[in-house]
């Protein structure tokens, strides 16, 4: 059950931040937040408790993370990718800050227990109210298996990293 729950948050939020990266829409707002609950009604399946609204945990985090003032979209749905070889990633940014942005972007590759085993890394500008695409350019590491990529924008102005994550196989 756990896991269907996960799933539906990461595919939920990578369908957010594609839709705030390309900026065509006046608001993106989740269709079936609070609409009826009862057994065999999926629709609110985001909160552990609906009668306090309490989130689910995946649905807080990867949700929590798609509406950051500063958005981060990762362009990178592919499932799979071949170990030592080179990608570039299309890393969308947006500002919804009434001011200038600017900070770090760096683009890793965890594995299954979270250590690092490639990194990349680039500056950002984006202004206010704006949208910045930067490409990335990332050896993909030698060891095989289940990892993560992730984008994570880290402002100068102090006001928390986002992070955009995508589950990935590499084939050796």
């Amino acid at each position: 059950m756990e896991e269907r729950f996960e799933a539906a948050a990461y595919y939920l939020t990578g369908e957010t931040e594609y839709h705030r990266a390309y900026r065509r829409w006046a608001a993106v707002q989740h269709f079936t937040y609070l609409t009826c609950s009862f057994p065999g009604a999926y629709t609110s399946d985001n909160f552990r408790d609906v009668e306090k609204l309490e989130l689910d945990p995946y649905f807080q985090d990867y949700m929590g993370e798609a509406f950051k003032p500063l958005g981060v979209n990762l362009s990178f749905w592919h499932p799979t990718l071949k170990a030592d070889s080179a990608q570039s990633f299309k890393v969308m940014m947006v500002n919804d800050y009434n001011e200038d942005m600017r900070g770090k972007l760096v683009l890793s590759i965890e594995n299954e227990t979270g250590i690092e085993l490639a990194k990349a890394e680039t500056r950002f500008v984006i202004p206010t109210m704006g949208q910045e695409t930067y490409n990335i350019s990332l050896t993909i590491p030698k060891t095989g298996g289940e990892c993560l990529l992730k984008a994570t924008a880290y402002p100068k102005k102090n006001v928390g990293a986002t992070v955009s994550r995508r589950k990935l196989i590499i084939r050796r």
